[in-house]
């Protein structure tokens, strides 16, 4: 590392046992989104500071064991959504975007649940993908192999035969147009 020169290079990064949490607002605010706001105020970008980015190469990325835990009080009815049990791998991580980003993960169990009754809405045991490719200069991805395993559903049909999502979903208010 040399801050000085803003440049990362390393052989490896690995970050074990990460959890995150957010929530939404009955208001629609994302916790994380209003923090970062009232960092940003309290400490405001330095005018003399160079505008230079980071120069960033990392030949093997490995990010495992990590969890996030989403929390959502803006729709009808409020739920939670968990996953454990992320896995990433890649190599190749750099701001460059002519250089591909090879990656693989594997997602744990995701449940998501009423926060009213703690009731299972949905979730699945398990989600692999191989052969991760991101090519940002092309602004192209491709994905080698896709398993979800285990999915799972409580949600109800309603009379005229639809599945009502609406309560589970969230849609800001768009400002009054003159």
């Amino acid at each position: 590392v040399w801050p000085m020169r803003k440049v990362l290079e390393a052989d490896a990064f690995k970050l074990g046992g990460l959890e995150l949490h957010a929530s939404r607002s009955k208001s629609g605010v994302i916790d994380w989104i209003d923090y970062v706001d009232q960092i940003n105020k309290a400490f405001p970008a330095d005018e003399n500071e160079t505008k230079t980015p980071w120069s960033v190469k990392i030949k093997d990325v490995a990010l495992e064991d990590i969890a996030l835990d989403w929390s959502d009080f803006a729709p009808k009815e409020a739920y939670r959504a968990h996953v454990s049990g992320i896995n990433l791998y890649s190599q190749n991580l750099s701001r460059d975007p002519k250089t591909l980003f090879n990656a693989k993960t594997h997602f744990g169990a995701l449940e998501l649940n009423r926060l009213a009754d703690g009731r299972v809405i949905a979730g699945f045991e398990g989600v692999n993908v191989e052969g991760i490719v991101l090519d940002r200069d092309a602004k192209r991805a491709t994905v080698q192999s896709l398993q979800i395993h285990g999915i799972n559903t409580a949600l109800k049909r309603l009379k005229n035969g639809t599945i009502d999502l609406e309560q589970l979903i969230y849609t800001s208010k768009e400002p009054d147009k003159e």
